[in-house]
């Protein structure tokens, strides 16, 4: 991104103006390695720009594919509490899900844990992309300010266990479900 693009970027979020991720140049803010018809149409107008940016950074440092999830609410959702809604279109949502290969998990994650602007962090074992469930990883990443890492463990119904609150039971669910993969 040139200096001009990125001075004008941070002035628009400074100035309090969230940037729908469509407004991207998608050839110079977003790796190769990403396109913005993998997401479902009309999602990334719902979307804030710094999530997609993010997910490219991963992508690049990850060097693996990243399959953004087909569903639209798992980008977008019109109410409630969390990360992916919109607040009835009071705000962009700061969330987005995709699935790597499970030989791809462990790096991922890792990279994910170490770069500064993802604040959620969830990793599930049983969602499907293709296939059957589980037969890739799901990750959700936000930019929420605080971090806050998660497992979603089996599905309907999926068992959150959240870092904070249980952190032997985190640590073993990942440690079995990149082993069952391996």
């Amino acid at each position: 991104m040139s200096l001009i693009r990125l001075h004008k970027r941070l002035s628009a979020i400074e100035s309090g103006r969230l940037i729908p991720a469509s407004e991207l140049d998608w050839q110079d803010d977003i790796t190769d390695a990403l396109q913005p018809e993998e997401w479902p149409e009309g999602v990334l107008s719902e979307m804030e720009a710094s999530v997609i940016l993010v997910l490219s950074q991963l992508r690049a440092a990850a060097g693996v594919p990243f399959f953004p999830s087909p569903v639209p609410e798992a980008h977008v959702r019109g109410d409630g509490p969390g990360q992916h809604s919109t607040q009835g279109g009071e705000r962009l949502s700061r969330a987005t899900d995709f699935y790597v290969h499970w030989n791809n998990a462990a790096h991922v994650l890792e990279i994910a844990r170490r770069h500064p602007a993802v604040g959620g962090l969830g990793i599930y074992d049983s969602l499907m992309l293709r296939g059957t469930p589980g037969d890739y990883c799901m990750f959700h990443i936000d930019t929420r300010p605080e971090r806050v890492p998660w497992v979603g463990h089996g599905r309907e119904p999926i068992e959150y266990v959240l870092q904070a609150n249980e952190p032997a039971r985190y640590h073993r669910l990942i440690a079995d479900m990149l082993e069952a993969h391996a």
